[in-house]
């Protein structure tokens, strides 16, 4: 269901240039993410955490397709913050309506 919503600015994210790994709780699915490799793109950007969280079988909600429209696939980071994108303004105005 991927695609972009027309309602908000493109996300400006650079691509990761480097291997690295992620961790998804509480299934403690690790995945090593070589950017690469990134051919994946079944929902949201391709490489985001909603992406990489599909081609490991970890299902997370995310009823708009990743598309910044209901904050449904919204993550906790609890390590490696610093080497995130920054979030953009209208990700954040999502993440206020977000459940929990």
């Amino acid at each position: 269901m991927g695609g972009e919503n027309p309602y908000i600015q493109p996300a400006n994210a650079p691509m990761a240039t480097q291997k690295f790994k992620v961790t998804f709780l509480p299934e403690n699915v690790r995945l090593g993410v070589d950017p690469a490799d990134l051919l994946y793109g079944r929902d949201g950007l391709p490489g985001s955490l909603l992406d990489l969280a599909e081609e490991a079988g970890v299902a997370i909600d995310h009823a708009c397709g990743g598309v910044c429209a209901c904050s449904t696939c919204h993550v906790y980071v609890r390590e490696g913050l610093d080497s995130c994108n920054r979030s953009t303004e209208d990700e954040e105005d999502m993440l206020d309506e977000a459940r929990g």
